[in-house]
């Protein structure tokens, strides 16, 4: 009996998987410690899209006009807003000294901004535009105000101006308790066609690739190590590594909640 232990102890086989089980065991926690952290973290993201480029320079006789004035150039810019953290932000998080605003920078003009959509009616998501400069023609500033925002629930702003698709927007403001808001990071979403892009942007689908590559990674490493021969294993466990980080990055960390991913064009 004995011997046999010894045998099944020293067996690579076995020895991989008690590794890959350590592995998975301490990814899940390091999952489960996050998920149990109590936090609020507001995310944004800008998605846009020019509908008419200088039409009218190209088509002798046509004029485009939005809201009965003539323009060379329409852009549909979305701004996407939400709790990405596991604590509620309610309006008494908001400062009125540094309000959660849309920047719309300078070099172009906003000619509408309107709340398109949000998670749900009882977010009471709403925008306000501050007063005008006597010298100012369009509002840079719009103020973002709301009842409350759950975990994952957030709002679609959209706007319409004469600005190229890469026109700065950007989301700022003050949210007590919480980290500045930022863009996310890992917008997988955008690489991928929509019949897809469920897939694409899970982070069950990231943290699945996460395991499968660094497992790779683990069992040609472990290969190499014991037999000390098949150099070409060494850059396969690399791949598997670097693999894993890809995932890591790109599919496991903020995505747009899939209430607002439906609605990505």
């Amino acid at each position: 009996m004995n011997e046999l232990l010894q045998r099944i102890a020293q067996n690579p086989l076995v020895t991989l998987l008690s590794l890959a089980l350590g592995v998975i065991g301490i990814i899940l926690a390091l999952v489960f410690y996050l998920k149990s952290r109590k936090l609020k973290v507001a995310r944004y993201e800008v998605l846009s899209r020019t509908i008419v480029e200088d039409l009218t320079a190209k088509l002798d006789g046509l004029e485009v006009r939005y809201q009965q004035v003539p323009q060379q150039r329409i852009t549909v810019s979305r701004v996407f807003v939400w709790n990405e953290g596991t604590d509620t932000i309610d309006t008494a998080d908001l400062t009125p000294i540094d309000p959660l605003r849309v920047e719309f920078s300078e070099g172009a003009e906003l000619l509408d901004a309107r709340i398109v959509f949000q998670t749900y009616p009882a977010n009471q998501v709403r925008i306000n535009v501050p007063a005008l400069p006597s010298e100012s023609k369009t509002p840079t500033n719009l103020n973002i105000s709301f009842d409350y925002l759950d975990h994952s629930d957030g709002a679609i702003v959209q706007l319409v101006h004469t600005g190229a698709r890469s026109h700065k927007i950007v989301v700022k403001g003050k949210i007590k308790g919480s980290e500045p808001i930022q863009r996310v990071t890992s917008p997988a979403y955008r690489a991928f066609p929509k019949p897809v892009r469920e897939l694409a942007a899970s982070k069950v689908f990231g943290w699945f690739g996460v395991i499968l590559y660094f497992a790779g990674g683990i069992t040609s490493l472990v290969y190499f190590i014991g037999h000390r021969t098949n150099w070409y294993l060494l850059p396969v466990a690399a791949l598997g590594f670097f693999g894993a980080w890809v995932m890591f990055i790109g599919y496991t960390r903020e995505q747009l909640p899939r209430s607002l991913r439906k609605h990505v064009d």
